[in-house]
């Protein structure tokens, strides 16, 4: 049987409804004795503060005297409840103008200045965790999971039954130290804790599929498609690992699922195409 080419699957996941796991982690045991970064040595020049000033002297001006007003007036203001949604103006247009470290940066500062809650430093924590998927220097990347797990588990330390933080705490685990299956346990008390968690079946499935367990991944997905319906693109997920197995019949049942779902007319053409193609390679009856 001819495989799709990846270039096809690429075409495919353009219809993918991405299921960004930007919400994560959290119950109560295995916070301490966090594994150590897997790159010890974080290079010089891509530590967190050296990060934020290559960032700034990268900056055009006028945004950058915007920056710098927004944050001498937080720096001078007494109003708590004025300070925080100056921060959250800053934050979202600096997110918006994909400066996404610089925004995790000042979430951490915002949590850290104003007492903030555990959700206030779980946020920050998925800020520095989904900024690693935007570094084109892969040296930056230590010194962000650094930020993310000692803002994740600050969350957990405030709020012990935050299981999306423990969420995000093991995924930064798993992906920047060098005991993954400490992460990997995280994401299982969570599940153990709470059946219903979609975040932690996700992340769970993602981990599979890198080590190579479809089947496992796809009990995954199944499991969060029945919590979470409106996650149809998962069927993409499903189908695509179908087709590297070799069941082309399942692999054309999850495609025709999304089809029936789906209601951009492109969408459903990029998938109703690759079904044709899948169709076309079955042996004859």
């Amino acid at each position: 049987m001819r495989k799709l080419s990846s270039l096809q699957w690429i075409v495919i996941g353009t219809a993918i409804i991405c299921i960004v796991l930007l919400r994560f982690v959290s119950t109560q045991s295995t916070v301490e004795n966090v594994p150590k970064i897997a790159s010890q040595e974080v290079v010089e020049g891509h530590s967190l503060d050296e990060q934020i000033n290559f960032i700034r002297k990268g900056m055009k001006n006028e945004m950058l005297v915007l920056v710098n007003a927004f944050i001498g007036t937080i720096n001078t203001n007494r109003d708590d409840v004025k300070r925080v949604q100056m921060y959250d103006s800053l934050i979202r247009f600096l997110g918006k103008s994909e400066e996404y470290v610089y925004a995790a940066f000042l979430s951490e500062q915002k949590a850290a200045k104003n007492n903030g809650s555990g959700s206030d430093w779980q946020q920050a924590g998925e800020r520095y965790r989904s900024s690693t998927g935007f570094q084109k220097d892969e040296g930056n990347i230590p010194a962000l999971h650094e930020a993310a797990m000692r803002c994740f588990k600050k969350a957990i330390e405030l709020e012990p039954k935050n299981l999306d933080a423990k969420v995000g705490f093991g995924i930064c685990i798993v992906q920047g130290t060098n005991d993954p299956m400490k992460g990997i346990t995280m994401l299982l008390e969570v599940v153990s804790a709470d059946s219903t968690n979609v975040n932690a079946h996700l992340a769970l499935a993602e981990f599979s599929v890198r080590r190579n367990a479809p089947e496992k991944a796809i009990a995954r997905y199944v499991t969060a498609l029945r919590l979470r319906p409106d996650y149809y693109g998962l069927h993409l997920n499903i189908a695509q690992l179908y087709e590297q197995m070799g069941d082309t019949l399942n692999a054309i049942s999850n495609l025709e699922k999304y089809v029936r779902i789906e209601n951009d007319p492109l969408a459903k053409n990029d998938v109703e195409n690759a079904i044709r193609k899948l169709r076309a390679n079955l042996p004859s009856q």
